[in-house]
């Protein structure tokens, strides 16, 4: 099974490519060896690459979102997660239930525990995911997950 992923272009993504070119720069007026230059730019390109991920749910949990370069996004391991929902809205939403007393993952800085519902929410693990795949994001969350895709 492949993990299911979705990515979106940011500005703030490309960011790293700013910093390539004016390493390209550089190393032309300065005559640095070419190698670095190719190094940075390489370099460059895969942080922007990895930049774009939003959603990735493989056989480690479900990475949700990116909000900045400093805060990673939180990945959250498949045991600590009751379950996984998407909404019936426009655009849908995907949100990562906790179990109760599973730890925070990183970057989550508080949850909201309901006692007429078995799972435990947190701001950070909900996001809206225009142009999902509902059926590539079932089976990605049944083949790792071990539980269906819910429907919130």
């Amino acid at each position: 099974m492949k993990p299911y992923a979705i990515r979106r272009p940011r500005p703030a993504a490309f960011v790293p490519l700013l910093g390539a070119a004016a390493i390209v720069a550089f190393v032309f007026v300065f005559d640095f060896p070419r190698w670095f230059a190719v190094a940075a730019a390489a370099l460059a390109l895969f942080e922007a690459w990895r930049g774009t991920l939003v959603l990735r749910v493989d056989a480690k949990g479900v990475l949700i979102g990116r909000r900045s370069r400093r805060i990673p996004p939180p990945m959250v391991p498949w045991s600590s997660i009751h379950e996984v929902a998407l909404t019936e809205t426009d655009p849908p939403e995907i949100e990562v239930r906790l179990k109760q007393g599973a730890p925070l993952p990183d970057g989550v800085d508080a949850a909201i525990h309901d006692p007429s519902r078995p799972s435990v929410t947190a701001p950070q693990l909900r996001m809206a995911v225009p142009g999902a795949d509902r059926l590539a994001l079932a089976a990605a969350v049944d083949a790792f997950g071990g539980g269906p895709l819910r429907s919130a």
